[in-house]
C-alpha cells in the first residue's frame, strides 16, 4: 500500500468518525455559556496564531533556503496545526472542549487514532528511507504526518491530563 492511500484511507477514517460523533449530538449536550464565551476567547486566540504563522510562512517563503528545504504544503497545514493545537489546549484547560455531559475518552481515542496512523506513515518512511526527507526537502508525507503525529499527541497528553485533574476533583467533591 503506498503512502498516499495510507493518508486518503486514515482521512476517510477520521471522517467516518467525524460524521458518527456528530450524529450523535443531542441538544441536551450542547455548551453552556461559560462554555461559548471561552470558545469564543479561543477561536479569536487560534485567529491570531494562524494569523502570526502566516506572516510567519511569508517571512520563510521569502528565504530560499526554506524554500529549497521544506514544501509549500508543510508550511500550511503546519498554520493550520498550530490555530488547531492552540484552540484544542486553551478549550480543554478552560473546560469547553466538551459538551456538557460529554466524556472525554471518546476524544482522547480518536487523537491516539490519529497520532497512531500518522506515526505509522512516519516509521514506515524511516524504515525504508532512513529519513524524513524526501530528496532533501520536507514533503507532506512523511514530514507532514510526522507533524501532525506531534500535535495529536500533545492533544492526548492534554486530554489526559484533564481527565485525571477532573477524576481529582469529583473525588474532592465526594469526600466533601
Amino acid at each position: 500500500m503506498s503512502p498516499t492511500s495510507i493518508v486518503v484511507l486514515v482521512a476517510l477514517i477520521l471522517l467516518c468518525v467525524a460524521i458518527y460523533v456528530a450524529s450523535r449530538r443531542q441538544a441536551k449536550d450542547e455548551f453552556d455559556e461559560r462554555q461559548l464565551r471561552v470558545r469564543a476567547d479561543a477561536y479569536r486566540i487560534g485567529f491570531l496564531s494562524m494569523f502570526v504563522s502566516v506572516i510567519a510562512m511569508m517571512i520563510l517563503f521569502s528565504w530560499k533556503p526554506w524554500v529549497e528545504r521544506v514544501d509549500t504544503m508543510v508550511t500550511l497545514i503546519g498554520t493550520v496545526m498550530i490555530a488547531f493545537l492552540v484552540f484544542a489546549v486553551y478549550c480543554i484547560t478552560h473546560d469547553a472542549f466538551f459538551r456538557r455531559k460529554e466524556k472525554p475518552q471518546s476524544y482522547l481515542g480518536i487523537c491516539i487514532a490519529a497520532m497512531l496512523c500518522n506515526l505509522g506513515v512516519v516509521i514506515r518512511y524511516l524504515k525504508e528511507d532512513g529519513t524524513l526527507f524526501v530528496d532533501g526537502k520536507a514533503t507532506m508525507t512523511p514530514f507532514g504526518n510526522a507533524m501532525m503525529a506531534g500535535v495529536f499527541f500533545v492533544v492526548s497528553i492534554v486530554l489526559v491530563i484533564k481527565i485525571i485533574v477532573n477524576r481529582k476533583e469529583e473525588d474532592d467533591d465526594e469526600e466533601s
